[in-house]
């Protein structure tokens, strides 16, 4: 039996999925071509992946609504928990 690793990517490779869209709806979106495109999707280990600029993510966030973020570009372990950080003012 194959060893069928699950190779996890940027969740907008989901998000596009989910609707019926693919890497040619992206590369469209930002004037690329879809070979471009596609490295922006690829498994988070894949040496030629692409992370998007700013500018970049700023527009999936709002092309989806809110449902990617910054931070989905990046391997959910190094993705940062909601709530934690440095303490508030006044903690002791």
């Amino acid at each position: 039996m194959s060893d069928l690793t699950l190779k996890l990517r940027p969740d907008l490779d989901r998000w596009l999925r989910d609707r019926g869209l693919g890497v040619s709806a992206l590369a469209e979106r930002w004037r690329i071509t879809p070979q471009g495109a596609s490295r922006y999707l690829l498994p988070f280990e894949h040496p030629r992946r692409i992370v998007p600029t700013e500018a970049q993510m700023a527009d999936v966030l709002d092309w989806t609504g809110g449902e990617v973020t910054a931070a989905h570009w990046y391997p959910p372990h190094l993705r940062p928990v909601v709530g934690a950080g440095a303490p508030s003012k006044g903690a002791a």
